[in-house]
């Protein structure tokens, strides 16, 4: 399996299965896959995109690995956005308050 089949397993079905992967801002994509913790999450995906770097030879294998370092920022950015939307919820932000 290539790395990016591998990595398209992971995404959120509404991204779509083929390159380019979709970008919608608007969608609020679910992220569960790469966001797990410890060595099964986002951690691997960034771990293997950097073993792939160290083979690369030809312009084809570094624009395709550019691509994929710029599809993995995205995701990450997202990421971020979403866990940010979570934890700054009216029903989250009021649980904290009470803990004080």
């Amino acid at each position: 399996m290539s790395w990016w089949a591998w990595y398209i397993s992971l995404q959120d079905p509404r991204r779509g299965d083929k390159l380019p992967l979709e970008r919608d801002t608007r969608i609020q994509y679910d992220w569960a896959e790469l966001t797990k913790g410890g060595r099964n999450g986002f951690y691997l995906v960034v771990l293997a995109l950097s073993w792939w770097r160290t083979l690369l030879k030809t312009d084809a294998e570094k624009l395709c690995f550019k691509n994929a370092a710029s599809e993995i920022t995205w995701a990450l950015h997202q990421m971020v956005r979403a866990l940010r939307s979570t934890t700054n919820s009216p029903k989250k932000r009021k649980g904290r308050e009470e803990e004080r």
